[in-house]
């Protein structure tokens, strides 16, 4: 088993058929073209990356000896060839000690009666060491094969579950490391990340011993954070609070907010801290009060004062006028005699159009001058 799945001598045998390159139709009259140097050189190197990818040491052995055959080449390209060769026998090297760990975790699975260890390993050896192996290594290699085809149906439903379990395991540890990677901006639980946070959690139970590279440690830190509750987090544009300094994380007036906690701490954050963000937020407040108490204070010095009058006067609405007395009318004799003697007594109607004749009465005193 390799990164880019099941190896066997069959698919090697394919990618080499693939990658050789396809011989040119004869045409009469036309002389065969070779390749030049640098051409085939840069083709072995392409040649030797995708067998180290593949981890193919039968292609890997092939390729290299076809670049130390090459010659006609310039001298900038052959010390990259010979760069080349160096890393693959070290590779090869490399290749060899793993080798030998495989087999004798298989050795040591055989001896222990694990059959789910004893069926991962042999797939691993059937894709990285297919051929060319040794006659300790083919014994244990059949002992082991025969161990496993020795085991009864019941026994082999288990391997099986096992294997599906572990084949989700795996996948449960690519989802954590999918989600960690998107939490790399954060380090603060809030109502946002919690569909995140809770995916990150039950993944990293299934996947257990597979995860690798401080990625518990990572997983850890998130459950605490899970465990204090979410956080509401404050949005608030960036160019108002890039204005001031984080109280939290001492970053400085125009400067991004790091994060504090987990292990990219000191790195920048995603959005700034809450910390940050609530001194704009009291600002606006503060603002918005001092704006209502003014237009309040303008309001009481605008409006009109009432009149003021004394207590013991009435309302005008509740004074009623007087009514001159009308004198009712007399009939008879009585009335004809009340009516002649009012008409004696009144003063002779002046003419229209006389002039007003002034009494010594109606003109006001002039004051006296003295000296």
């Amino acid at each position: 088993m390799t990164e880019r799945g099941l190896s066997t001598p069959a698919i090697e045998k394919i990618v080499q058929a693939r990658t050789a390159p396809r011989p040119s139709l004869w045409a009469p009259g036309k002389a065969r073209k070779v390749p030049e140097p640098e051409a085939r050189a840069q083709a072995l190197l392409r040649r030797l990356v995708y067998a180290r990818r593949i981890e193919s040491v039968p292609l890997v052995k092939q390729v290299r000896g076809d670049i130390e055959n090459l010659t006609d080449v310039d001298e900038e390209l052959q010390e990259q060839l010979e760069a080349a060769v160096r890393h693959a026998r070290i590779w090869r090297v490399e290749q060899d000690e793993a080798r030998c760990k495989l087999f004798a975790k298989l050795n040591r699975a055989v001896e222990e009666r694990k059959p789910g260890r004893v069926r991962r390993l042999l797939l691993r050896v059937n894709g990285m060491a297919a051929e060319d192996r040794t006659d300790a290594e083919s014994a244990v290699y059949e002992r082991a094969s025969r161990y496993f085809d020795s085991l009864d149906d019941l026994t082999r439903d288990a391997v099986e579950a096992e294997a599906d379990t572990e084949k989700g395991a795996r996948k449960a540890a690519g989802r954590v490391r999918t989600v960690l990677q998107r939490l790399r901006g954060y380090d603060a639980y809030t109502f946002d990340l919690r569909p995140q946070v809770e995916e990150l959690l039950q993944s990293a139970a299934l996947a257990g011993e597979l995860l690798t590279r401080g990625e518990p440690r990572r997983v850890e830190v998130w459950k605490k954070r899970a465990a204090r509750g979410p956080q509401a987090q404050l949005h608030v544009a960036r160019r108002y609070w890039i204005q001031r300094s984080c109280p939290r994380c001492n970053a400085e007036q125009g400067k991004d907010c790091v994060l504090i906690e987990g292990p990219n701490r000191g790195k920048p954050r995603k959005d700034g801290h809450n910390e940050r963000l609530q001194l704009i937020q009291d600002e606006r407040i503060a603002a918005q009060r001092l704006a209502r108490q003014q237009q309040k204070a303008r309001q009481e010095v605008e409006a009109p004062a009432e009149p003021t009058r004394p207590a013991s006067e009435a309302p005008e609405h509740e004074a009623s006028p007087t009514r001159p007395v009308q004198e009712r009318p007399r009939s008879g004799r009585r009335g004809q005699a009340h009516e002649t003697r009012k008409n004696a007594a009144a003063p002779p109607a002046a003419p229209p159009g006389a002039a007003r004749r002034l009494v010594p009465n109606d003109v006001p005193a002039m004051p006296r001058r003295t000296g």
